[in-house]
């Protein structure tokens, strides 16, 4: 009898993933690692808030390399700009459970929003849902599109 596996396909495909990446991936001059960094931070936060800001601190390396390689001549302006990039660092990143740290986080904005918090001086969430929703994007993408090479 076999047994079942309590992993989902996209948590096993992200540990499939990861474990072909090397260990010093980020030593090498990869595009965006900044990015990826930042994004890997989310690990190490506790709080939703503090994960929201590895998110955004992603979103601002990503549109400062752009306007680092083009020498200020493009920007990333829309979040349609911004998602094949995102895909990018979701796929780098050695993020653990990406879809469980979303769930959680899309969960924080929605009882904060119901609840009428919002983040400091009355501004509201718009901003982090929008990133939340490219992050989504590229955490589903690789996980149910990208095939793993055996």
């Amino acid at each position: 009898m076999m047994r079942q596996s309590s992993m989902t396909g996209s948590d096993n495909f992200m540990k499939q993933t990861m474990l072909k990446k090397s260990s010093n991936i980020l030593a090498m001059d990869l595009p965006y690692k900044d990015a990826i960094r930042s994004l890997e931070k989310m690990q190490q936060c506790l709080t939703p808030r503090d994960k929201l800001q590895c998110i955004s601190e992603s979103y601002g390396a990503l549109k400062t390399a752009v306007v680092d390689f083009h020498k200020g001549k493009e920007e990333l302006l829309a979040m349609d700009d911004i998602l094949p990039l995102t895909i990018y660092v979701v796929a780098m990143a050695e993020v653990s459970h990406m879809v469980s740290h979303f769930n959680m986080l899309e969960d924080f904005i929605k009882i904060n929003e119901s609840q009428g918090f919002s983040r400091g001086g009355g501004i509201n969430y718009e901003a982090e849902k929008r990133m939340l929703t490219n992050f989504n994007c590229g955490v589903l993408y690789v996980s149910k599109e990208w095939q793993i090479p055996k």
